[in-house]
C-alpha cells in the first residue's frame, strides 16, 4: 500500500509504503492471477499530524508484485494489480484550527419517555456561532436533531421521540469555518435486550458488531447459515463497554442470509447478517 499527503497544487512527495502481507489465496485460474486477501490490521498512523492549516491533497493506492517481494512502488514485472488501474484514489483534506471551545458539562437523565440533554461551555467565545445536536441509535450513524444558537453559558434540550433501547448524543460547536466535537454519551429507553448492531451490513470480509448492555465477560461467538450449519467457533472477552468488535470470516463463503450467536452460561442473543 502507498500513500501521501501534500499541500494542494504543491509539487507532490514520493510515496511512502506501507507493508502489507499476504493473508491467504482465495481463488484463482493459476499461478499470478488468485484473487488474494492481503491484511495488515496493526498500522495506525496520523496522516496530518503537524501539517499547517490549508489545504492538503490524500493520495493512496495499492499494489502488489508477482516476482519480487519487493520493488520501488512495486515496479517490477509480472504485476498482479497497480495503481488503481491508471490512477490513484484521491481525496482533498482542508485542515483548520479547531474552535477553541472547552464542554464543560454534557449529561442525559430520562424518565422512560423522553430523554433530557443538558450541556454547557465554559465561555463564548467570538468565533462560536451555534451548536448541532447530533443523535445516533449505533454511534456510528449521524443524524442532526437540531441547531442550538448560542445565548449564554448552559444549554437544555428535551427529545420527546427517542430510539427504543441505546441513544448515543453529541454536541457540535461551529464558529467561522471552525468545529469542535463534545464526547459522545448514551443512554438507554425502555426495555434493553439482545442488542447487538452488526456495522457494515451486508458484511464483506470481516464481521464487525456491538455489543450493546451486556455484561462484561466471556462469549462464545458463532457463525451458521441459513441451512444451520456452524460455519465459525471462537472465544471473545467482552469489557462490558459498548465498542465495536472485529472478527475474521471464513473464506469463500457464498453470498445469502447468515446468523451471529453470542451466549454465556446464563444468556443467548443472535443478529442475522448478508453476505452479498
Amino acid at each position: 500500500m502507498f500513500y501521501r499527503v501534500y499541500r494542494s497544487n504543491s509539487t507532490p512527495p514520493a510515496f511512502n509504503e506501507l507493508a502489507c502481507e499476504l493473508g491467504s489465496n482465495i481463488n484463482g485460474a493459476g499461478p499470478g492471477f488468485q484473487n488474494q486477501l492481503w491484511q495488515n490490521n496493526t498500522t495506525n498512523f496520523n496522516l496530518i499530524k503537524d501539517l499547517d492549516t490549508g489545504s492538503y491533497t490524500f493520495e493512496i493506492y495499492y499494489a502488489a508484485d508477482g516476482s519480487q517481494v519487493s520493488t520501488s512502488n512495486c515496479d517490477g514485472l509480472p504485476s498482479v494489480f497497480l495503481k488503481n488501474g491508471a490512477g490513484y484514489f484521491k481525496a482533498n483534506i482542508f485542515i483548520t484550527t479547531p474552535l477553541n471551545v472547552q464542554f464543560t458539562g454534557f449529561s442525559l437523565k430520562t424518565d422512560g419517555k423522553k430523554i433530557f440533554v443538558d450541556w454547557s461551555i465554559e465561555q463564548v467565545v467570538p468565533d462560536l456561532q451555534y451548536c448541532l445536536l447530533e443523535k445516533s441509535h449505533n454511534g456510528v450513524q449521524w443524524q442532526i436533531l437540531d441547531t442550538i444558537y448560542i445565548n449564554g453559558l448552559s444549554y437544555s434540550y428535551v427529545d420527546d421521540v427517542p430510539f427504543a433501547g441505546v441513544n448515543f448524543y453529541r454536541i457540535l460547536a461551529i464558529g467561522s469555518g471552525k468545529h469542535n466535537y463534545s464526547i459522545d454519551r448514551r443512554i438507554y429507553v425502555g426495555r434493553v435486550e439482545n442488542i447487538i448492531t452488526i456495522y457494515p451490513n451486508p458484511v464483506y470480509r470481516n464481521l464487525r458488531f456491538r455489543m450493546t448492555a451486556m455484561v462484561k465477560g466471556t462469549y462464545a461467538v458463532d457463525v451458521y447459515n441459513s441451512d444451520g450449519s456452524r460455519l465459525a467457533a471462537q472465544k471473545i472477552e467482552h469489557d462490558g463497554n459498548d465498542n465495536y468488535i472485529t472478527i475474521p470470516l471464513p473464506e469463500k463463503l457464498s453470498k445469502g442470509l447468515f446468523w451471529l450467536v453470542l451466549y454465556n452460561k446464563h444468556e443467548f442473543f443472535k443478529r442475522s447478517f448478508v453476505i452479498e
